[in-house]
């Protein structure tokens, strides 16, 4: 009996040990560079840091433009969250928020979905809409680099 308990304690402590360290390796994974294609073909840059600071560079051709802000992620819920805070735009004085969802379907994949808006205006999708017809609407297929 005695034998059991310590089997069954030291399992769970196996267990506790490692889901630990899962959960710490997967919040790792969203810190860097994350490419993808966006909306009319352009190509986009997600860079997330360390500090907590995001980068969003998209370039359109002959159209470039990079946006700076903060980001948020809870990767324990299911889907992951992620917050883009204090973003700011380069055309006007627009500071915003994009509140979105992301799934990594397989190691150095990353789906988000979002919606744009005014801090504490906007919520949450609870969805992915993988084709977003708004402006507001933000759907991305990145891949780690």
């Amino acid at each position: 009996m005695k034998k059991q308990y310590v089997v069954f304690t030291a399992s769970l402590l196996v267990l506790f040990v490692g889901c630990s360290m899962m959960r710490k390796e997967a919040k790792k994974s969203i810190v860097g560079t994350w490419t993808g294609e966006g909306r009319r073909g352009s190509e986009v840059t997600l860079v997330f840091s360390e500090d907590m600071t995001v980068t969003m560079s998209f370039d359109m051709g002959n159209n470039e433009f990079t946006m700076n802000g903060k980001y948020t992620v809870d990767l324990s819920k299911h889907p992951a969250t992620i917050d883009l805070l204090d973003i700011e735009f380069p055309q006007g004085d627009m500071i915003l928020c994009c509140m979105a969802i992301a799934e990594f379907p397989v190691e150095g994949k990353m789906n988000i979905y979002g919606l744009f808006g005014q801090s504490g205006e906007v919520t949450r999708p609870t969805e992915f809409n993988r084709n977003p017809s708004e402006r507001r609407q933000l759907y991305l297929e990145l891949t780690k680099k």
